[in-house]
């Protein structure tokens, strides 16, 4: 017992040791100090950094194929996921692998889910695969095998621009090109601006 009461009161003094170092290196309150005496070194920033990087490299294996509004194709829905993601799955794979026949790439379909707008979001196994397929002649060959009318959705980033002049007009393409050559982008890299507020207002 009086060992278990020695043990604590030094667990204390080294506790309250840390705490006072703490706030005299830091500046911070006593409180302040005695949290972060007992708090584990924290590895959020870390964790956060890997979860980041982890969902960008699966988006970037990931392509979403939209079908024609009056193609029968185009009444799948999420509801009917089960059945009709797996007939959609086996048309992609067999589309795919005829377009890489011949081929180097070495590309397999892991995953494909049914959006809830009736698209298809296919998950490749590389993300070179996904960079091959997005190339223009090869979706082309891939979509037209899969479904007439069907065509890949590009992904697209919302950014906001500060400092734009009020009288740029960003419903115009031609403002689009010019600010893609302000700004040094790829041609085409602009979808598409709006003000977020009026500039009549």
């Amino acid at each position: 017992m009086q060992d278990q009461a020695a043990s604590i009161n030094k667990a204390i003094q080294n506790l309250n040791g840390a705490a006072t170092q703490s706030a005299t290196n830091t500046q911070c309150t006593y409180s302040e100090a005695l949290r972060q005496a007992t708090s584990p070194p924290a590895n959020n920033a870390t964790a956060n950094n890997v979860k980041i990087s982890n969902r960008l490299n699966i988006q970037a294996t990931q392509i979403l194929i939209e079908f024609d509004p009056t193609s029968k194709v185009n009444n799948l829905n999420h509801n009917q996921a089960s059945d009709a993601t797996s007939k959609m799955r086996t048309k992609a794979i067999k589309a795919l692998k005829k377009v890489t026949k011949g081929s180097d790439i070495k590309a397999s379909i892991k995953h494909a889910t049914i959006t809830w707008r009736g698209g298809l979001l296919i998950e490749l196994n590389l993300t070179d695969a996904a960079a091959w397929l997005c190339k223009e002649a090869n979706t082309k060959r891939f979509t037209d095998t899969l479904a007439a009318g069907s065509k890949l959705r590009k992904r697209t980033y919302p950014v906001i621009l500060k400092f734009i002049p009020v009288r740029w007009t960003p419903e115009q393409p031609e403002s689009l090109c010019k600010l893609e050559e302000r700004l040094d982008l790829t041609k085409g890299s602009l979808i598409k601006a709006k003000w977020i507020k009026d500039p009549a207002r």
